[in-house]
Protein backbone atom coordinates (compact mmCIF):
# COMPACT_ATOMS: atom_id res chain seq x y z
CA UNK A 1 0.00 0.00 0.00
CA UNK A 2 1.27 3.45 -0.60
CA UNK A 3 1.58 5.86 1.86
CA UNK A 4 0.37 8.43 0.37
CA UNK A 5 -3.01 9.11 0.03
CA UNK A 6 -4.98 11.67 -2.09
CA UNK A 7 -8.56 12.14 -0.03
CA UNK A 8 -10.19 13.37 -3.53
CA UNK A 9 -9.21 14.23 -6.69
CA UNK A 10 -11.54 16.53 -8.69
CA UNK A 11 -11.52 19.54 -10.87
CA UNK A 12 -12.14 21.81 -8.38
CA UNK A 13 -9.35 22.44 -5.43
CA UNK A 14 -12.04 21.41 -2.54
CA UNK A 15 -9.55 19.14 -0.66
CA UNK A 16 -6.00 18.24 -1.12
CA UNK A 17 -4.43 15.93 1.42
CA UNK A 18 -0.95 13.50 2.28
CA UNK A 19 -1.84 11.07 5.03
CA UNK A 20 1.19 9.31 6.36
CA UNK A 21 1.62 5.35 8.32
CA UNK A 22 0.79 4.98 12.31
CA UNK A 23 2.30 7.92 14.01
CA UNK A 24 3.48 10.08 11.35
CA UNK A 25 2.26 13.84 10.60
CA UNK A 26 -0.72 14.32 8.54
CA UNK A 27 -0.95 17.12 5.89
CA UNK A 28 -4.23 18.15 4.58
CA UNK A 29 -5.97 21.13 3.55
CA UNK A 30 -9.22 21.62 2.71
CA UNK A 31 -10.79 24.40 0.98
CA UNK A 32 -14.52 25.94 0.51
CA UNK A 33 -16.05 25.54 -3.00
CA UNK A 34 -13.90 27.91 -5.31
CA UNK A 35 -11.87 29.32 -2.88
CA UNK A 36 -8.37 29.12 -3.60
CA UNK A 37 -5.71 28.86 -0.42
CA UNK A 38 -3.35 31.74 0.42
CA UNK A 39 0.28 32.24 -0.43
CA UNK A 40 0.54 31.73 3.30
CA UNK A 41 -1.57 29.01 3.41
CA UNK A 42 0.65 27.10 0.23
CA UNK A 43 3.79 27.78 1.89
CA UNK A 44 3.03 25.98 5.42
CA UNK A 45 2.05 23.31 3.06
CA UNK A 46 5.17 23.28 1.29
CA UNK A 47 7.12 23.18 4.70
CA UNK A 48 5.16 20.55 6.15
CA UNK A 49 5.69 18.36 3.05
CA UNK A 50 9.31 19.07 3.61
CA UNK A 51 9.14 17.81 7.08
CA UNK A 52 7.42 14.88 5.54
CA UNK A 53 10.09 14.33 3.03
CA UNK A 54 12.91 14.96 5.59
CA UNK A 55 11.13 11.69 8.08
CA UNK A 56 10.71 9.67 4.92
CA UNK A 57 14.45 10.10 4.52
CA UNK A 58 15.35 9.23 7.74
CA UNK A 59 13.55 6.62 7.78
CA UNK A 60 14.61 5.17 4.67
CA UNK A 61 18.03 5.83 6.08
CA UNK A 62 17.54 3.69 8.99
CA UNK A 63 15.92 0.26 7.13
CA UNK A 64 18.56 0.61 4.48
CA UNK A 65 20.87 0.10 7.35
CA UNK A 66 19.15 -2.27 9.11
CA UNK A 67 18.84 -4.43 6.00
CA UNK A 68 22.30 -4.08 5.39
CA UNK A 69 22.82 -5.54 9.06
CA UNK A 70 20.52 -8.38 8.55
CA UNK A 71 22.39 -9.15 5.35
CA UNK A 72 26.25 -9.02 7.22
CA UNK A 73 24.35 -11.41 9.73
CA UNK A 74 23.11 -13.83 7.31
CA UNK A 75 26.46 -13.70 5.22
CA UNK A 76 28.38 -14.85 8.99
CA UNK A 77 25.79 -17.59 9.22
CA UNK A 78 26.52 -18.87 5.73
CA UNK A 79 30.09 -19.04 5.95
CA UNK A 80 29.92 -20.47 9.53
CA UNK A 81 27.49 -23.07 7.80
CA UNK A 82 30.19 -23.36 5.19
CA UNK A 83 32.84 -24.03 7.32
CA UNK A 84 31.17 -26.88 9.64
CA UNK A 85 30.00 -28.36 5.89
CA UNK A 86 34.05 -28.90 5.24
CA UNK A 87 34.85 -29.75 8.61
CA UNK A 88 32.50 -32.76 8.71
CA UNK A 89 33.53 -33.69 4.80
CA UNK A 90 36.74 -34.07 6.02
CA UNK A 91 35.86 -36.05 9.40
CA UNK A 92 33.80 -38.48 6.74
CA UNK A 93 36.65 -38.79 4.42
CA UNK A 94 39.33 -39.60 7.14
CA UNK A 95 36.78 -42.38 8.97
Amino acid sequence: PSIFTSTRLSSSPTSVGVSLSAGEPKLKQEADEGEKPSVEELKAQIFELLAVVETLKKEHGKELERLKKDLEEEKQMRNNLEAEIEKLKKAVLTT
